[in-house]
């Protein structure tokens, strides 16, 4: 048996691709390079937006128009839908998010292990790793509750020993991935249970630097960025917070638990805790009811938060949300004017934080070979600073070396020391 593996969306996405991949492999499967060779496409999709759910549909009619011959298994957070495109009629298999660990079995293969797991990551050279699956915050915009349901945390000690297995294997840096990162343990009682969770890994001698996925606001504490500050770079200097909107009446009807007075003052904790800091976030475009002065007001606190990165989105309609049914919708042409000025100044605002680190040294996690020709590598700092590295070498990959970093234009340009 061959099959093809595509992935769309989160790294919990990559993450569960890369487990089924592996439970695969041990139960005699093959990996297929191409869908054509394949006896098996099996496709891991996302619904998070508009355009996500249609990525995920373009790919499955892509592969039927192209390779009618294979078949088509889908699972991720489409299977969790009602089906509305008629190609899906002739999806062989589709596998609901909770029963993925099952897949293999159900095509008729045996002596796998019951639960998810990985060694590495294919074609990475950092790992996911996967503590917790669910959200129940019920936000406004929000799918993720109906296709991820309640919030379920992996035992500590598979967290621990998978940990264990990723460091011996050579990955040098390990991303902890949940839907609700923060939430971890929070079904079983714990209040604290991510702090819990960093301070079993951190007595892990083998274990190279630990990077947090992303954070809701609320999980952003005293206790957590005391931890990472004294961790001495062993847990990244960089936390992605989810913004959402930059002003407090949106922030209401998105139902975020927060208002703006509050989110800064944790990005302030978080600075002054965490030396050389990073912030990275998301933001919503063109959620209905805001104006232009809405909309201008979440670009001003933008600009104030310092962000070295920010992820736009245009707001879509998510059948079954609450923000579906609200009216005052912006237009298309206006969320897509929104998106590109929101975009094109969190850029402007992300060179500016890091121009600060121009002629200080980094140590950057060597990820590949930008261009074999000038000799050139790419990766990326404890802090999330994107680097090419001029002088490197082709062994290079996989390793942490530390970096001067030299220019900030287009791209950002270091030497190895």
């Amino acid at each position: 048996m061959k099959i093809f593996f595509d992935t769309l969306g989160c790294k919990i996405n990559q993450y569960e691709t890369q487990a089924l991949r592996e439970q695969f492999l041990s139960a005699g499967a093959e990996v297929a390079q191409d869908p054509g060779s394949a006896d098996y496409y099996l496709l891991n999709t996302c619904v998070v937006t508009e355009t996500a759910e249609k990525a995920s549909l373009h790919k499955i009619r892509k592969v039927l128009r192209e390779h009618p011959g294979v078949k088509i298994v889908m699972t991720g957070c489409l299977a969790e839908l009602p089906l509305k495109a008629k190609e899906l009629e002739r999806v062989r298999l589709i596998v609901k998010n909770e029963e993925k660990k099952n897949l293999v079995r159900a095509l008729g293969l045996t002596g796998v292990k019951k639960e998810l797991e990985v060694s590495g990551l294919a074609g990475h050279k950092r790992s996911f790793l996967k503590i917790e699956d669910g959200c129940e915050n019920a936000c406004a915009y929000c799918i993720v509750p109906f296709t991820r349901g309640k919030i379920k945390s992996r035992p500590l000690s598979e967290v621990v020993e998978e940990a264990r297995r990723l460091s011996a294997n050579g990955y040098a840096e390990i991303v902890l991935t949940g839907i609700n990162l923060g939430a971890y343990g929070l079904e079983q009682g714990k209040k604290n249970g991510l702090l819990e969770v960093l301070k079993s890994l951190l007595k892990i001698k083998e274990l190279g630097r630990l990077r947090l996925s992303s954070l809701e606001p609320e999980y952003v504490t005293p206790e957590l960025l005391a931890l990472i500050g004294e961790s001495g770079g062993r847990i990244c200097a960089h936390l992605h917070i989810p913004l959402q909107a930059g002003d407090n009446a949106i922030l209401k009807a998105m139902n975020r638990r927060y208002g703006l007075e509050e989110y800064a003052a944790k990005l302030e904790g978080a600075r002054h805790k965490i030396k050389d800091l990073s912030l990275t976030t998301d933001i919503i475009v063109g959620f209905p009811g805001e104006t232009e002065k809405l909309f201008e007001n979440s670009l001003e606190f933008m600009k104030q938060c310092g962000f070295l990165k920010v992820h736009v989105f245009s707001y879509s309609d998510r059948t079954g949300t609450q923000a579906a049914l609200l009216k005052e919708k912006v237009p298309e042409a206006e969320k897509e004017r929104r998106y590109k000025k929101m975009l094109g100044a969190s850029e402007i605002v992300g060179k500016e934080f890091i121009k600060k680190f121009t002629g200080k040294e980094l140590d950057i996690l060597v990820e590949g070979i930008k261009e074999r020709k000038n000799k050139t590598l790419r990766g990326f700092s404890g802090n999330y600073i994107k680097v090419v590295l001029k002088n490197g070498l082709e062994t290079d990959p996989g390793k942490i070396v530390r970096v001067r970093l030299e220019k900030v234009e287009k791209e950002n340009y270091g030497v190895k020391i």
